[in-house]
């Protein structure tokens, strides 16, 4: 048995965010497994690439950001 919980719940847009350094077997298993559980759910998987892009930009703007 699995146990998943995303990285990042954004409850103003309904969405959860899932942070991956890769995307190995494992973790598109999983992906899959909680996106067919949970359709309703939205849930978006962004690169660690992206995060730290993600993170330059607002980090400053954040109070506590990743404290």
């Amino acid at each position: 048995m699995h146990t998943y919980r995303p990285d990042f719940h954004l409850s103003e847009y309904g969405i959860y965010i899932e942070v991956k350094n890769f995307m190995n077997n494992y973790s598109l298993e999983r992906d899959q497994l909680f996106r067919k559980k949970y359709p309703d759910i939205k849930l978006e998987v962004l690169s660690r690439k992206e995060y730290k892009e993600i993170e330059f930009h607002y980090k400053p703007l954040i109070m506590y950001w990743e404290s």
